[in-house]
């Protein structure tokens, strides 16, 4: 339950330092659960550079520094992972705030990342540096939590990140009205529109995701069909072609 409830989700500061507490006031050793892991290393696998990040769903595309990051660096550092501590000291400093001096090297960003089970492909240029062209795409189904019409959505990043995100909730955010908001609905994503929009609803999802990662770039393909009534076939692929 604990798996499926957090394996795909962003950190969230209740779920992390209520993992944190057990170790620090008992020295209990929480490592080998399986949540830990995948969820402290999510925000480094789909940041953008500076404050920006995938935001998929309803996630702020640019995200406040006042975070728990020193919560992420202790469990990085339990995990014995560089990439994970030396995110949130990028992200602590970017906030003014004081972070130790001294981190092992990190490989963070990877060139590509693949997360197969929300599924999401971020991919740039170059490892180890955010500049230049930086480009991500979700297949997934429309019956995620906080979800929107978005099934085969993309991202390319330079300096700005453009999507309209999150809109203030109220009363009908989360009832049948849900999609009555313009910033949810597939008009207002860069999906297809062959003929009718995307449905919600778990059923309507991507079909035949095809992660394909080589030397000169990286890939992801979907078959977008499932999230369209009547539509039978509908392939997206994006694609980014490093310079050689």
């Amino acid at each position: 339950m604990l798996r499926a409830l957090f394996d795909d989700l962003p950190v969230r500061r209740p779920a992390l330092e209520w993992l944190d507490l057990p170790a620090v006031a008992t020295g209990a050793d929480a490592r080998d659960l399986p949540v830990p892991a995948p969820l402290v290393r999510f925000p480094h696998r789909i940041h953008l550079g500076g404050d920006a990040y995938v935001n998929a769903r309803d996630a702020p595309a640019r995200l406040s520094p006042a975070q728990p990051w020193h919560v992420l660096h202790r469990w990085g550092k339990r995990l014995g992972d560089a990439d994970v501590r030396a995110h949130a000291v990028s992200r602590a400093r970017a906030g003014g705030r004081t972070a130790p001096a001294a981190e092992p090297e990190p490989t963070w960003p990877a060139r590509e990342e693949w997360l197969p089970r929300v599924p999401v492909l971020v991919a740039r240029e170059r490892a180890g540096s955010s500049r230049g062209l930086t480009m991500a795409v979700k297949a997934g189904h429309n019956g995620e939590r906080h979800n929107h019409l978005d099934v085969g959505s993309y991202w390319v990043a330079v300096d700005v990140v453009a999507h309209a995100g999150q809109p203030t909730y109220t009363a009908s955010s989360f009832g049948p009205d849900r999609y009555r908001a313009w910033p949810l609905r597939g008009e207002w994503h860069n999906v297809p529109e062959p003929g009718v929009t995307q449905e919600p609803g778990a059923a309507s999802r991507a079909r035949d995701v095809r992660f394909e990662p080589t030397a000169a770039g990286a890939a992801l393909s979907a078959d977008l069909a499932g999230a369209y009534p009547g539509v039978p076939r509908w392939i997206r692929s994006v694609r980014l072609e490093r310079v050689r």
